[in-house]
């Protein structure tokens, strides 16, 4: 459940090396949490699905097609409400980048 407090990571942090290829990984919390804290530490935006299938893409919008994926932008910290993860509930985060490549990484949690 959302709250006001700090972030509180509740899992394992994935990272995902992000390429023009939508790829994926697995990401699960050591509790039930519904929030996920994106780190993008390259010099490209990332945009992301999440799903609770494995063979979940992400899709790069360009001019006139529009994308169901969400921008992480290059550099900033974003925390966002996802999709319950737990020990026994794994969700995918599937990523690619419209140009080049980057680094996402993805920890469970809850928190601003």
């Amino acid at each position: 459940m959302a709250n006001n407090i700090a972030f509180q990571p509740m899992g394992n942090t994935v990272a995902l090396s992000v390429t023009t290829t939508s790829s994926n990984s697995a990401v699960s919390g050591a509790n039930a949490v519904n929030q996920l804290m994106f780190a993008n530490t390259g010099a490209n935006a990332a945009f992301v699905s999440i799903s609770t299938v494995n063979t979940v893409t992400a899709v790069a919008p360009v001019a006139g097609t529009p994308s169901s994926s969400f921008c992480i932008p290059a550099g900033p910290i974003k925390v966002i409400s996802a999709l319950q993860t737990s020990p026994t509930q794994t969700i995918y985060v599937a990523a690619i980048t419209g140009t080049s490549t980057t680094t996402l990484y993805v920890t469970p949690g809850e928190g601003l």
